[in-house]
């Protein structure tokens, strides 16, 4: 993947984050702060693509090389984006109090698990609002799908993006799977 999906994922991931935060009873400082920052990510985002010309040019035998290999196969041939992808997201996930976060992938399914390790931050309608979240956030999810895809010369709906929220004991308040339509 290059780095502008990457940075991508990230951003979207942000964007759940907060609004997992501002859905389960966080503070109102919290959200913003977290709105804040995923507004700040955007730009950067679309600045990427310009400063990483370079790299991209770079990173395109690891495509290559990688095409018809699955999104588990593709992150570990490229440890470099890898990497930063996990250091990235250990970033994202520090700045929620209360709420660890966990990326697994295997084969072409990617997995964003929300753990809500301080139960307090939950309401009594959070499952229902973050079913909400889900749904709102779908149309993001599914074209990060597709932006993988696409770096894997797969075809359309390949990979598939889940998104889990759960408690720290395991339960799942709300969970998604999305693939590019």
């Amino acid at each position: 993947m290059k780095r502008r999906t990457v940075k991508a994922l990230v951003c979207a991931t942000l964007m759940a984050m907060s609004l997992s935060v501002t859905a389960c009873g966080g503070s109102d400082d919290a959200p913003k702060e977290a709105d804040t920052k995923t507004e700040e990510a955007a730009p950067a985002e679309e600045e990427a693509p310009v400063e990483e010309e370079a790299p991209a040019e770079e990173e395109a035998p690891a495509a290559e090389e990688a095409s018809g290999d699955t999104l588990e196969d593709y992150m570990n041939a490229t440890p470099e984006l890898k990497k930063q992808f996990e250091e990235e997201m250990s970033a994202a996930a520090a700045e929620q109090e209360g709420i660890s976060m966990s990326v697994d992938v295997k084969g072409n399914d990617m997995a964003f698990i929300y753990s809500y390790d301080d139960e307090s931050l939950l309401t009594d309608d959070a499952e229902e609002t973050l079913e909400t979240g889900l749904e709102a956030t779908a149309s993001i999810w599914e074209m990060m799908a597709g932006e993988i895809d696409g770096e894997l010369g797969a075809d359309k709906g390949t990979v598939s993006i889940t998104v889990r929220y759960q408690k720290g004991d395991g339960t799942v308040l709300a969970e998604r799977s999305f693939s590019a339509q």
